[in-house]
C-alpha cells in the first residue's frame, strides 16, 4: 500500500487490522466466564475472475498475517492532524497465507480444484 494522505494511511491500518482480527481465533465463554477452548477464525471463500481458466479455491483460513511498515526501506510517517494524533506508515506491505479447509486429494483434483 502506498496512500497519498493520513486518510487513506488510517484506511490502510483499519484493512490491515481486519485481516488480523479475523485471523484470530476466540475464546468461548462457558458459564459467564471463559475457558480454555477457542472458536475457530473467520473462513474466507476466494474467487478469482477467472477460475474456468485456473483453478478454484475451497474455504479457507487466514493463517498468517505479515507486516512491513517500513517497505520503502526506511521508517516515514504521515502525521495525522485530525483528532487521533497518530502517525501512519507512508508504504505498508501486507503479506497474507490461507489455508483450504478441505483436504485436496486426486478426486478433488480432477474435479479442477
Amino acid at each position: 500500500f502506498s496512500p497519498k494522505s493520513s486518510e487513506e494511511a488510517y484506511e490502510v491500518a483499519k484493512i490491515i487490522r481486519t485481516f488480523k482480527y479475523h485471523s484470530a481465533p476466540a475464546l468461548m465463554q462457558i458459564n459467564e466466564s471463559y475457558g480454555r477452548f477457542f472458536k475457530y477464525p473467520s473462513q474466507f471463500k476466494i474467487n478469482y475472475s477467472n477460475e474456468d481458466a485456473t483453478h478454484t479455491i475451497d474455504t479457507c483460513v487466514l493463517t498468517d498475517v505479515q507486516v512491513d511498515y517500513s517497505a520503502a526501506g526506511t521508517n516515514q510517517l504521515f502525521r495525522d492532524v485530525g483528532k487521533q494524533g497518530r502517525h501512519y506508515p507512508i508504504q505498508t506491505s501486507l503479506g497474507l497465507s490461507f489455508t483450504e479447509t478441505v483436504i485436496q486429494d486426486k478426486s478433488t483434483i480432477a474435479r479442477g480444484r
